[in-house]
């Protein structure tokens, strides 16, 4: 069977029943990964431009504009630290998608014209 990315979350699915091997392997951890970034949705910041020296496995952030190393070419994106991989995987979200931003205590949400803070009427 032949496997397909999903619109919305980027799972890929189309695992046929009893299929199994590395290939099956990596691409469910890989699925895991999304999920667990997408769901429990939060980020360290959305204003470091640098990738931390030293990051922990699961560190997140928001890539701004500015930003250089392994995230110059990755603005906008969703950026995790995977230990695994030794390195930074990255992630396009939709627009509408939102995310909690730790280092202002604030609501980001992905539009159009890119990440935005959220206001919230008291």
């Amino acid at each position: 069977m032949t496997f397909e990315t999903d619109q919305r979350l980027g799972i890929t699915r189309g695992y046929a029943h009893g299929q199994s091997g590395s290939d099956v392997a990596d691409t469910l951890n890989q699925n895991f990964r999304l999920l667990s970034i997408l769901l429990q949705a939060s980020v360290k910041s959305a204003t470091t431009t640098n990738p931390p020296t030293t990051p922990v496995d699961g560190d997140t952030y928001i890539v701004p504009a500015g930003s250089t190393g392994a995230w110059s070419t990755q603005i906008g994106k969703l950026t995790q630290y995977d230990k695994s991989l030794s390195g930074w995987i990255f992630i396009t979200v939709n627009k509408g998608f939102s995310i909690f931003v730790d280092d202002v205590d604030k609501q980001w949400i992905y539009t159009s014209t890119g990440w935005r803070t959220v206001a919230f009427e008291p």
